[in-house]
């Protein structure tokens, strides 16, 4: 996976307001990424513990960085 790719995501996610969360679609909005590679790069900064699910709401999942 790019490192530059989960670089983007991690940029992304500081910037979000509010709780910090973001769903898989407001990152591909936000970083214009592939939802291919948005999808492969959060399960890898999820097993790197950078990035944490926050829950789910009506089936979407969101994400937030690790604090």
């Amino acid at each position: 996976m790019s490192e530059d790719a989960k670089e983007k995501i991690l940029e992304f996610l500081k910037g979000v307001g509010g709780k910090g969360v973001a769903t898989q679609a407001d990152i591909i909005k936000g970083t214009k990424l592939d939802r291919d590679t948005v999808k492969k790069a959060i399960k890898e900064l999820a097993l790197e513990e950078k990035i944490i699910d926050a829950g789910v709401a009506a089936g979407v999942v969101g994400f937030k960085i690790k604090t």
